[in-house]
């Protein structure tokens, strides 16, 4: 996971904060064997969000 910005937003003037993260899942470890190889067994995760301070 990383930060991607942190500031006041220049528009609203929110302060506001930004997240990615990435990662790997494995279907078969999770009991979901079907149609594996013919189906990629590796799903790949990416996450953005904004986080918005409220008062």
């Amino acid at each position: 996971m990383s930060l991607t910005g942190e500031g006041d937003h220049p528009m609203t003037g929110d302060h506001v904060l930004g997240f990615s993260a990435d990662g790997v899942v494995i279907r078969s470890e999770y009991g979901m064997n079907f149609l594996v190889p013919a189906v990629s067994d590796e799903v790949t995760l990416q996450i953005s969000s904004e986080f918005l301070l409220q008062k």
